[in-house]
């Protein structure tokens, strides 16, 4: 009798298949793949390195973690060895394995989706470049001394990096965080899955949202209002929505029974405490379920609330036409009721981090009247400050104006804080409160100030660089004094020799663009930033790749700095990939950005049309212009689902949307690029 194969057999027969040339020519030279194959086949901690070339002569370089926790090591690893150097693209973010190849698909069933980095190259001297850098970089991981790779950090302080990583606009970081809380533990795997519905909702992907594995039973075991709140928008976005567009009511509910919506699909749900995506899919199953009076009922409670803009036209006239005297019905979510299930339904363990829930039931909440009372009652762990921040977050609250009146008193409860407290902001109540923020036109530079100063804004890691860009544009929209602009400066290139360097140049162009595109109080302090943060990368410039030269050059000379020393024009122009014509949309709620990636790329590419958009729910517009776009580059910088969701949907076949790794126009041009170079360019020397 055999028995099973070991775990080595197992990842021999694997490095065997992948290697077959059958579906790899690169496996016809076995010789040529010695070091590659021994390492994968040993026990060294380095990745799992194996190359793969196409009967068409598409090459691939692979690049496997060997467990999921060792993902985001991975990719630091590659930014060190590879990076813009050797690579044109796939060394930044996991690849999105094909299930349709058989050589992706037995990647993802030995190692998990998310595991693989696949790097590509543009030409054909570039693949020996790209290979060895992979090989040198096997031999010192392996020949190092062992170390631990992981450093042990809270779950609460994972937790908050997460939601500080999504409002930043980085969502690659915001994916490594999540492997990192699924490895460690403590979290059920339902609110593992309410995390990942999170991060696909802020992306748009509500295909891939609906088409989650474990989604169902997460449902029934009755998640936290936000999860569901993204749940039910998907529904809208890629089932319910556009069947009402054409005010087909019964074709909506019965969209309602297709396969791809979940079974458990929350349709219970008190619709006052949604958004309206989520309403109108609630209101159509109370249709399609033939309850006419809690229907009936429901709307005159919108109206009531003044939320009678979410109530689908079409409902409004069947409830009209019906002309029904609805008595008193029963509807789970009236006032008393809705007090009841907060205090019954049992919050998830993301949402207890770092707090505790009183045992006092009965205690009456402190009303929550303005954003200082809700950051107040954060910093203190009231919970019912928790459920209303949450509540604001997925559009089911419309919060509070920001009123710069408050900016002293905000500033001075944060001026208190510690750690905890802080991750606790960011946790619950930072991501509503700075999208308020970022969309009123009020200022407060006292609470920036103080938000920047804290350990978030003094760390350098990828959280910490996502975070400080967003933080410095509220800060300069606040129009500063000059000492305070000088001040804000100087933390902002705190150590920038410890830090810029070819793998984090994106943020740091982002935030010289910044620089220039708010007004200057005083013009030599602003100088004194840019050079800091330019002059690192100067040595450096032959890792930065054309799209980022291209950036830091016109930088440079806008700012009238001089010559820093960037590659020559002539020398750099011969380096630039071929883009092939394409129509291009860029979409972000910061107009300056989104004008500045405009101008870059028609000036070195004018064969890209650029359209810019910056709605923040779907319309007639938006939709034209991102069913006229061969590539999306979306931003997700605060950005809303109504909108992010309307586009993933809207988007035609075989269109591309690609998510910059920050919120500003360097990350956002560098994106573009990399994602309209040719796959694999003719050498003209080959």
């Amino acid at each position: 009798m055999t028995g099973q194969p070991t775990a080595q057999e197992r990842l021999h027969q694997f490095v065997d298949f992948f290697l077959d040339p059958t579906h790899n020519v690169a496996g016809r030279w076995p010789e040529t793949l010695t070091l590659l194959r021994d390492a994968a086949l040993g026990d060294g901690p380095a990745p799992i390195v194996l190359p793969r070339l196409t009967e068409d002569e598409k090459f691939r370089l692979y690049v496997i973690a060997r467990s999921p926790q060792n993902t985001t090591q991975v990719r630091d690893l590659l930014a060190a060895f590879v990076g813009a150097s050797f690579a044109a693209r796939g060394d930044t973010s996991p690849a999105r394995l094909d299930d349709r190849d058989p050589v992706d698909r037995r990647v993802s069933d030995k190692f998990g989706p998310n595991s693989t980095f696949i790097v590509r190259v543009d030409t054909t001297p570039a693949r020996k470049r790209l290979r060895e850098a992979a090989e040198l970089m096997i031999r010192a991981v392996n020949a190092a001394p062992h170390r631990d790779w992981t450093t042990p950090r809270s779950l609460s302080r994972l937790l908050a990096d997460f939601e500080a990583a999504l409002l930043g606009g980085s969502p690659q970081t915001a994916e490594a965080l999540l492997e990192q809380i699924a490895h460690r533990g403590g979290l059920s795997p339902a609110n593992l899955i309410g995390l990942r519905v999170k991060l696909l909702s802020v992306c748009g992907q509500d295909t891939d949202l609906l088409a989650l594995t474990g989604l169902d039973r997460a449902l029934l075991l009755d998640p936290p209002r936000e999860v569901k709140e993204h749940v039910l928008a998907a529904v809208y976005g890629v089932m319910v929505g556009p069947v009402l567009e054409s005010e087909d009511l019964a074709g909506a509910a019965r969209a309602l029974a297709d396969p791809r919506v979940p079974r458990n699909l929350p349709t219970a749900e008190d619709p006052l405490r949604h958004g309206d995506a989520a309403v109108a899919v609630l209101l159509v199953a109370l249709h399609g379920q033939g309850e006419t009076a809690r229907l009936a009922k429901a709307v005159r409670m919108l109206d009531t609330a003044g939320r009678g803009e979410a109530i689908p036209a079409v409902i409004r006239s069947v409830v009209d036409a019906q002309g029904a005297k609805i008595a008193e019905a029963s509807l789970p979510g009236s006032p008393t009721e809705r007090v009841e299930l907060n205090v019954q339904q049992a919050p998830s363990p993301a949402e207890k981090s770092g707090s505790q829930e009183s045992e006092e039931e009965s205690a009456p909440a402190l009303p929550l009247e303005s954003w200082a009372d809700l950051i107040e009652a954060v910093v203190e762990g009231e919970r019912a400050a928790y459920d209303r921040a949450r509540a604001v977050d997925a559009g089911s609250d419309e919060g509070w104006p920001v009123n710069a009146a408050d900016d002293v008193r905000i500033a001075g409860c944060l001026s208190t804080c510690g750690d905890e407290q802080y991750e606790r902001l960011w946790h619950i109540a930072f991501a509503p409160f700075l999208k308020g923020l970022l969309d009123s036109r009020e200022s407060m530079p006292k609470t920036m100030e103080q938000i920047i100063v804290s350990s978030a804004g003094h760390r350098r890691d990828p959280t910490g660089l996502t975070v400080l860009g967003l933080l410095l544009t509220l800060a300069l929209r606040s129009a500063p004094s000059a000492s305070e602009y000088r001040e804000l400066l100087e933390h902002v290139a705190l150590m920038a020799d410890q830090w810029v360097c070819p793998e984090t140049a994106e943020q740091a162009l982002d935030y010289v663009d910044l620089l220039l595109a708010y007004a200057s109080p005083d013009a030599d302090a602003r100088a004194e930033c840019a050079m800091e943060l330019l002059v690192p990368l100067v040595g450096r410039a032959v890792r930065l790749g054309p799209a980022l030269l291209d950036v830091a050059r016109s930088l440079t000379d806008e700012l009238e700095l001089g010559d820093l020393g960037w590659p020559a024009i002539d020398k750099q122009q011969s380096q630039k990939p071929a883009l092939s014509q394409a129509k291009a949309l860029i979409y972000g709620l910061d107009t300056k950005v989104l004008s500045r990636v405009k101008q870059l790329t028609e000036k070195q590419y004018p064969q890209v049309s650029v359209t810019t958009a910056s709605d923040k729910v779907g319309s007639s517009a938006l939709r034209q212009k991102v069913r006229g776009a061969d590539l999306i580059v979306m931003i997700t910088q605060c950005a809303t689902h109504a909108a992010t969701g309307f586009i993933g949907q809207h988007a035609k076949r075989g269109s591309d949307i690609v998510y910059p790794d920050g919120g500003g126009s360097a990350s956002a041009y560098r994106a573009l690029v990399r994602a309209l170079t040719p796959e694999q360019e003719e050498d003209a020397e080959a």
